[in-house]
């Protein structure tokens, strides 16, 4: 079962937080995404580095000619501009809605069949609307070579 396998120590951003809070919070831990939460601890949101890159590469200056497509290299002051209006915005702005998540009692296989069909990272567990915790890529990978490593050991004692 996926509650066997989640992290119960999940990246959240409150539903308050800015872009810059958000931006901030994922490089500090090197995390892929977070859960955007209410105080009630009730996921509202996923905001990943995908996101938060594709929402500044939107702002670049993209000059299109005859035949050929060119973006304008920022200089440093556009940069410190787009960065600064950063922190004015609400992460839910820029955040997907629509949290995809997995039931705590789903079936490895679905957080497995989720993750690689939906091109996932991580996989916020939620139940009722609450967050209990997050399957990442690497929770699962760790499950499979633990299994496979006993397994082994066990056919060795045969």
């Amino acid at each position: 079962r996926v509650s066997e396998v989640m992290n119960t120590e999940a990246l959240t951003i409150p539903v308050t937080a800015t872009m810059s809070d958000a931006t901030r919070a994922l490089a500090k831990t090197g995390d892929s995404g977070a859960v955007i939460v209410d105080e009630d601890n009730m996921a509202k949101g996923f905001i990943s580095n995908s996101d938060i890159i594709r929402y500044f590469s939107d702002e670049t200056d993209v000059v299109s000619g005859l035949g050929f497509t060119a973006i304008r290299a920022l200089d440093n002051e556009d940069v410190r501009d787009r960065i600064a209006r950063m922190s004015n915005i609400n992460v839910m702005e820029v955040a997907t809605k629509g949290v995809i998540h997995i039931e705590p009692n789903a079936l490895f296989e679905e957080a497995c069949t989720m993750l690689a069909e939906k091109r996932l990272k991580e996989l916020p567990v939620v139940h009722e609307g609450k967050l209990l915790g997050v399957v990442h890529r690497q929770d699962l990978m760790d499950f499979l070579a633990d299994t496979l490593e006993q397994e082994q050991k066990a056919a060795q004692q045969n």
